[in-house]
């Protein structure tokens, strides 16, 4: 079978599934916001540079792993502090889902997707200890802060690898909510902290509780 290696000299063009890689987000957000966002919307989704068959890709600086117009899209997202006017309603939940995404660098994400590839419950201790080595704390004492976010990292394993990184950019989440550990978090995790807190202040939240 042929594959792209065989062809250097081609154009390259990054595709869903690269746009959700370099955002740090899941390949289905990105097509959930092709079809939330399409081009007659107030915010369109960057207009692809190539479509083959019915695959759509964005030129790219692939050395660099940047999408330049992607990033600024993002930036720019409703309920992110862009335009004016009162911001949508929105639900606790889609806030969460959205935030919980952000909570990982972009890199670690997609390593830790690698790796529980290979063996989903090595990948799921990996991540329980990388939570408790950035909280400050030990993996005990992260079981013992947040037992049911373990456990759901440790159940998740048995899922798929992408229910497996969900369930740590969760439990990051929460740690960069609480004030204990919040300082201690990475920059990923504290900048979706605020997203939620921001959002919660700006958008009328029709929920209560995260599903």
């Amino acid at each position: 079978m042929a594959t792209a290696d065989q062809y250097p000299d081609a154009p390259r063009y990054a595709g869903t599934a690269d746009v959700a890689r370099i955002l740090g987000v899941r390949t289905q957000t990105v097509t959930n916001w092709l079809n939330r966002y399409p081009p007659e919307s107030s915010h369109p989704c960057p207009a692809p540079d190539v479509i083959v068959g019915n695959v759509l890709g964005w030129k790219w600086d692939e050395d660099a792993e940047s999408l330049p117009r992607w990033e600024t899209w993002r930036a720019g997202m409703p309920g992110q502090g862009a335009g004016g006017g009162r911001p949508r309603k929105t639900t606790v939940a889609e806030v969460y889902i959205d935030s919980m995404e952000q909570a990982l660098e972009g890199a670690y994400r997609h390593s830790l997707v690698e790796m529980a590839r290979q063996d989903p419950h090595a990948a799921a201790e990996e991540g329980i200890a990388d939570l408790a080595s950035d909280a400050g704390l030990s993996v005990e004492a992260l079981a013992e802060r947040m037992p049911e976010r373990v456990a759901d990292i440790r159940a998740a394993a048995g899922e798929s690898p992408e229910a497996l990184v969900d369930a740590v950019g969760v439990a990051a989440l929460m740690l960069a909510l609480a004030p204990a550990t919040a300082g201690r978090m990475s920059a990923s995790a504290q900048k979706a902290a605020l997203h939620v807190r921001a959002v919660a202040e700006d958008a009328e939240i029709v929920d209560h509780q995260p599903e």
